[in-house]
C-alpha cells in the first residue's frame, strides 16, 4: 500500500495556545499537498485560541476546527474520529514541525510493514534554565538510540487501523502519561516501531524553575497513573521504577542527615554523599550542559526529584492506577 494513495489526516491539540498555534500552522501548510488534511481540537481555551484559529480556517478549507473539553488524550481521540485519513499524524501546539517533518515521518509508510513511525523532537531553549530543562525532560540527541527511543505524540504517525486495533489514547489519565500507555500498548500487541530521526519537531523547553517543577510533577503523577513497572522494552528502567530509587535515595539522606546530628562521625559521611550526588547531577548531562551553566544543575535536580517525588505520590494516592 503506497501513503501516497491514501489520505492523510494531522491531528492537533491545543488549549490557550493563541501566541504559539499560528507558528505550527504555517510550518505545515507550507508543504501540505493534496491528501492532507490537518484537525484542530481546542481542549476549552479561554485566551482565544478557538476563535482565533476557527478564523484561520475560514481562509483555508484544508483546516477543521472543533471543541472538546477534556485531557489531551480525549482531545486527539476526538481528532481520530472526525479524520478521515488512512495515515494519522500527531503534532502538539506549542510545537512547530521543521520543513521537512511531513516528509521524513510519511515516507516510511511507502514499505507495507510500517504501521508506526517515532519522530524526533529538539526542544528550544532561550536561557539557562531552558537548557538545562531540555536536558531533564528531552532525549537529547546524545542520547538518542535508534533501538530503544519510544514515541511521543508531539512527533508521530501512525496507521488508523493499527491505532484502533490498540484502542487509541487512555482518556482515563488526569493529565500525562497518554504516550507511555500507547508504547506499552504498541510493544505488547508485537508492533514494531520506525525511528525517523529526521523528522524533526520543534518543542519550547521550560524557562522558569516553576514551569520545570510543574511539568516535572505532572509527568510523574502520569507515570504513577499508568502502573508500569515493568516494560519490554526498557526492562526495569521504566520511569516508575527510577521514581521508586528515588525514595530509597532521599531516605537514605534522611537517615545520614539524622546520623549526623547525633554523632560527628556521620557528618563527612552525610556531606560526601550529598556532593557526590550533586557531581552526579553534573556529570550525567555534561554533554548537554557546558561552563558556568553547570552550577544551575545540582538545584534544579533537586527541585525536579521533590517534584517527581511529590507528584508520583500523589498520582498513587488520589488517583486510580489505569488498567493496561
Amino acid at each position: 500500500m503506497n501513503f501516497k494513495n491514501n489520505k492523510i489526516s494531522i491531528v492537533i491539540t491545543i488549549l490557550n495556545e493563541k501566541q504559539s498555534i499560528c507558528s505550527l500552522l504555517n510550518s505545515l501548510i507550507k508543504k501540505l499537498t493534496t491528501g492532507y488534511g490537518i484537525i484542530i481540537v481546542d481542549g476549552g481555551s479561554s485566551d482565544g485560541t478557538y476563535e482565533a484559529i476557527k478564523k484561520y480556517a475560514t481562509y483555508d478549507n484544508r483546516i477543521s476546527v472543533y471543541r472538546k473539553v477534556g485531557n489531551i488524550a480525549v482531545g486527539r481521540n476526538y481528532g481520530v474520529k472526525k479524520s478521515k485519513g488512512q495515515i494519522l499524524l500527531f503534532i502538539d501546539g506549542g510545537c512547530v514541525a521543521h520543513k521537512n517533518w511531513l516528509k521524513e515521518i510519511t515516507e516510511p509508510f511507502n514499505k507495507r510493514d510500517v504501521h508506526v513511525v517515532a519522530g524526533y523532537y529538539t526542544m528550544t531553549t532561550s536561557n539557562t534554565v531552558s537548557r538545562i530543562a531540555a536536558a531533564f525532560h528531552g532525549v537529547t540527541t546524545h542520547k538518542y538510540d535508534s533501538k530503544t527511543f519510544m514515541p511521543s505524540a508531539r512527533s508521530l504517525a501512525i496507521r488508523k487501523s493499527t491505532f484502533l486495533k490498540i484502542g487509541g489514547f487512555n482518556e482515563q489519565l488526569y493529565r500525562a502519561g497518554e504516550d507511555t500507555l500507547l508504547n506499552y500498548k504498541l510493544v505488547k500487541n508485537n508492533i514494531p516501531i520506525f525511528r525517523a530521526p529526521k523528522a524533526i519537531v520543534y518543542w519550547k523547553a521550560p524557562d522558569t524553575i516553576t514551569s520545570f517543577m510543574r511539568k516535572s510533577f505532572y509527568y510523574a503523577l502520569g507515570d504513577a497513573q499508568t502502573g508500569i513497572w515493568w516494560d519490554p522494552v526498557k526492562k526495569l528502567r521504566t520511569h516508575n521504577i527510577k521514581i521508586l530509587s528515588l525514595y530509597v535515595r532521599y531516605s537514605l539522606f534522611t537517615i545520614f542527615f539524622l546520623l549526623s546530628l547525633i554523632s560527628s562521625v556521620f557528618v563527612p559521611v552525610f556531606i560526601t554523599t550529598m556532593l557526590t550526588y550533586f557531581m552526579w547531577s553534573i556529570w550525567k548531562i555534561r554533554a548537554d550542559i557546558q561552563g558556568k551553566a553547570r552550577l544551575l544543575i545540582p538545584f534544579m535536580q533537586v527541585s525536579s526529584d521533590i517534584s517527581v517525588m511529590f507528584g508520583f505520590a500523589i498520582g498513587l494516592l488520589r488517583f486510580p492506577k489505569i488498567s493496561v
